[in-house]
């Protein structure tokens, strides 16, 4: 099995901003796999704690409309680094990192190379929807990792408790 990572590092950054009721999509870090996300990390801002968090993957229909695949809810997170582990949140490669919040304080950079973001008002997980596009570009402090499915590939059984079998390919 291979690691699947998707999101930004989840380190301290210039901005911070508060922000309320509103699910963001960040376009950097597209999943590089197909499996299952573990384990997720976020930086909050020191000026204050972020309420109500849900990080979760998201599907790009195109044209701006996300399908809401799977997700975790976090809580309430204080100031600083905070991860958590033990999550079993599904991934498809390409899939964006989503983030909601009651309020808080995540902090971000435009620094250049990044990319912009997508924003919806109120808690979009569990959703498809049209979002609006930013202008602006940023790189969001939430990050996830986890690891590809495993497959059967390529094994060949004749027999199986005495019946003859086909060969399995990717199941």
């Amino acid at each position: 099995m291979a690691e699947i990572t998707i999101g930004s590092p989840a380190i301290d950054r210039p901005i911070q901003q508060l922000s309320s009721s509103s699910t963001r999509l960040t376009k950097n870090g597209l999943a590089n796999g197909t499996g299952k996300i573990n384990y997720f990390a976020v930086y909050v801002g020191a000026t204050g704690s972020i309420f109500g968090l849900k990080m979760g993957t998201f599907q790009d229909n195109g044209s701006e409309n996300y399908t809401s695949r799977d997700y975790a809810t976090l809580g309430d997170v204080s100031p600083g680094f905070q991860s958590f582990s033990g999550l079993d949140v599904d991934v498809v490669t390409n899939d964006l990192l989503g983030f909601y919040m009651s309020s808080g304080y995540p902090v971000y950079t435009s620094d250049a190379g990044a990319n912009s973001y997508s924003f919806l008002t109120g808690d979009q997980f569990g959703t498809t929807n049209t979002y609006s596009a930013s202008s602006s570009t940023r790189y969001y402090s939430v990050y996830g990792s986890g690891a590809t499915s495993k497959k059967w590939n390529g094994i060949t059984i004749s027999k199986w408790n005495g019946i003859v079998a086909s060969k399995i390919n990717n199941i």
